[in-house]
């Protein structure tokens, strides 16, 4: 699914665009997705574990914006990726297609200016009318910042992963388990957050 482009400014001021990525960022997604996976042990992979191509990349952002079931949204500071949001389906079986699982990053730079706020609020508003009645996600239960923020979201707790990842220095993180029931499904693009300072 292609999400409509949006302009938003951060608490600091800065104008961001929050957009679908298109296959031309597909380079730029690489880059985000190695200086974002080097930041923190947030995130399930290292940096070098990011072993696609350009080419692979360029696939996924247009089997995503094909899809009736996916949606990502990529947020820029001029022509800069600093963050995104994904929502994929759980799984296709029937008893499945009501679930579907969210993934956000931000750059370390970008934290506390409101932009994984606005950036969850706007996939969360649009996945009723993608047909899921729940979204789900995992959090490593030492991120205090993240699990604060999808508290405020609606997200609630439902159970825990211990050792969830093993570290290269040899520790372990526990990961939290997290759901958010949607609301009925409405019109997706009156439903999105309104275009204002966060």
């Amino acid at each position: 699914m292609v999400v409509s482009q949006r302009q938003i400014l951060l608490k600091d001021g800065t104008a961001c665009l929050l957009r679908s990525p298109e296959p031309e960022d597909a380079d730029k997604l690489l880059q985000y997705l190695k200086e974002i996976c080097g930041e923190t042990d947030n995130l399930t992979r290292y940096p070098d574990e990011l072993t696609q191509t350009v080419e692979q990349e360029r696939q996924f952002i247009q089997n995503m914006a094909k899809s009736r079931r996916d949606a990502m949204l990529a947020a820029f500071v001029q022509e800069r990726l600093i963050g995104n949001v994904s929502l994929n389906p759980v799984g296709e079986a029937e008893k499945l297609r009501h679930r579907a699982t969210v993934g956000l990053g931000v750059l370390q730079k970008y934290w506390g200016l409101g932009l994984g706020k606005r950036l969850l609020e706007t996939v969360l508003a649009l996945a009723p009318s993608l047909g899921y009645e729940q979204v789900e996600l995992e959090v490593l239960s030492s991120n205090h910042r993240g699990l604060a923020l999808y508290r405020r979201m609606g997200f609630e707790e439902c159970g825990r992963t211990p050792q969830a990842f093993r570290l290269r220095d040899g520790g372990y993180e526990d990961e939290t388990l997290m759901f958010y029931r949607c609301p009925p499904p409405a019109d997706p693009e009156k439903s999105l957050p309104a275009d204002k300072p966060l």
